[in-house]
């Protein structure tokens, strides 16, 4: 793991060490960059910008994260993130604030309203392909970052499942599980489900039996 030995990302550093991650200073068009697992396994380079309220904005009115740190970055990773650190809420102006103490609000250098800051993490997202993350502290932070490296890291990109979950509603009166089964195949239901139960009683038994003989319903009583 990369971390740009600038100030800002610098300090990054020993925090993530401290987490375990084997994160080193160094050069490089990110934040923090690394090699990640993609499809099959391929190496893939991920990067990360990060970037604390002001900073952001700053960056934004300038032209500096779009016309410079966006084009390298995609250049070079095959995934790019864009992780904001810090507290910020709109006054009753609309203008961006930031915390300037316990209970004190002061609106953000650059005078960026929320809707503008808003509309420009949007754009980023959708046409720029810079994925953005908020993180409320640094602890917040850290804690972001760790989870998106052993994500890259711990499991080829193709192999991640949770996306894959089926949903099977429970239903209104309790059955069994294989009744709940069969009862999702074409041409299962109520009937299907209770007469398979009763000649196979087990889902396992079902698939093992060398033909499906047809089934005797009962009517409703």
């Amino acid at each position: 793991l990369l971390v740009d030995y600038r100030e800002g990302s610098a300090d990054l550093l020993a925090p993530l060490q401290k987490r375990g991650l084997p994160a080193q200073a160094g050069d490089s068009p990110a934040d923090l960059a690394w090699v990640g697992r993609g499809v099959g396994g391929v190496p893939t380079p991920i990067g990360v910008e990060f970037k604390k309220v002001p900073e952001l904005i700053t960056s934004l009115r300038d032209n500096r994260l779009v016309g410079h740190q966006l084009p390298g970055m995609r250049r070079t990773y095959d995934w790019s993130w864009l992780l904001v650190e810090g507290e910020w809420r709109a006054n009753d102006a609309g203008l961006v604030c930031t915390r300037a103490g316990k209970g004190r609000w002061k609106p953000a250098h650059g005078r960026m309203t929320a809707s503008e800051l808003d509309k420009h993490l949007l754009t980023l997202e959708v046409c720029g392909g810079l994925r953005v993350r908020h993180a409320v502290s640094r602890v917040d932070t850290v804690r972001s970052l760790v989870a998106l490296y052993h994500w890259w890291t711990d499991t080829a990109l193709d192999r991640h499942t949770s996306h894959l979950a089926i949903y099977h509603p429970q239903p209104l009166v309790p059955v069994s599980k294989s009744r709940q089964t069969v009862s999702t195949l074409p041409g299962g239901g109520w009937r299907v489900s209770k007469a398979a139960e009763a000649k196979f009683q087990t889902i396992r038994r079902a698939m093992m039996a060398s033909y499906f003989p047809a089934l005797s319903f009962q009517p409703f009583a």
